[in-house]
């Protein structure tokens, strides 16, 4: 492929509350890091329920890169069933319907919280009426929890054209073990698209895994939505490893910092193998 010519997306990168790390002065190092290697050249922001703040788009250097909002909605298939719908936008609605979920309180509060939540349906419907690109964040069925079963994205199939709904391949190492059944999937449905997203809540997990599709226009919201209507995505970079995993969630709660530190230090340093020829060729065997 001609680099040039295609935009190397970064489209699940988060901010917030749920990402303390993920710091305008951090992503901005990161990005332009990443830049320029030419391993990205677009990136979305999102955070859980609620748009990025205006603000933290101020608060970013000049990067070399687009940089765009995005929304990870929490929306309910069942009284208990929590799942996460995602929403890319080129610019944070005037409008959005929903409001961010009220999480305090103990866990029959948490469960009525879930019970009232929109349907995925009702989520979809919303982004693409405002303007979005829906996307199916972390499919599994390894990890049900935030994540619709591949059984519930059938039934969600039948209510609902998921033709321009793509697929995410999630670069979390609890999440990958389902990536072959979702190219499955994908194919059954009726060749829905695929993307990749890192599902970023740390700095060195930015990029690391990413999408790949054409520069039609230059614009890289209009070209990916064109991208996910014409199924020419490609998903490239590596799946986090269970270290990188053990060491965030550490991190995220103070377990022994020290340690999390010096392990952290070694194993975001290691090269790991790069999947994306593996990836690629499962796809395209599955177009």
């Amino acid at each position: 492929m001609d680099k040039i010519k295609y935009w190397t997306a970064e489209l699940h990168c988060h901010i917030g509350s749920d990402a303390p790390k993920n710091t305008p002065q951090a992503i901005a190092s990161k990005v332009r890091e990443l830049a320029a290697k030419e391993k990205v050249n677009a990136v979305w922001f999102l955070d859980h329920d609620i748009f990025p703040d205006k603000s933290f788009f101020e608060k970013l250097e000049p990067l070399p890169v687009p940089v765009m909002p995005g929304i990870e909605v929490s929306s309910s298939f069942g009284p208990t069933r929590l799942v996460h719908i995602g929403g890319l936008f080129p610019k944070i609605p005037d409008y959005w319907p929903f409001a961010k979920p009220d999480w305090s309180g103990g866990l029959q509060s948490r469960i009525n919280t879930v019970a009232a939540l929109p349907h995925p349906k009702d989520v979809i419907e919303a982004i693409l009426e405002s303007g979005g690109l829906p996307i199916l964040f972390h499919p599994s069925n390894i990890i049900p929890w935030t994540s619709l079963r591949l059984s519930e994205i059938r039934k969600l199939a039948e209510d609902i054209d998921l033709k321009l709904v793509p697929l995410e391949l999630n670069s979390s190492c609890i999440y990958a073990p389902s990536h072959q059944s979702i190219i499955e999937l994908a194919k059954e449905l009726g060749e829905l698209t695929l993307v990749g997203g890192s599902d970023a809540h740390d700095p060195p997990l930015i990029g690391q895994k990413r999408t790949l599709f054409p520069r039609y226009n230059d614009n890289p919201f209009s070209d990916l939505r064109q991208a996910v209507n014409n199924r020419e995505t490609i998903v490239v970079g590596n799946n986090q490893t269970f270290f990188q995993w053990l060491i965030l969630m550490g991190q995220r709660i103070d377990l022994n910092p020290t340690f999390t530190k010096l392990l952290r230090s070694y194993y975001f340093k290691k090269p790991e193998k790069n999947e994306a020829d593996k990836i690629k060729k499962n796809y395209l065997e599955n177009r």
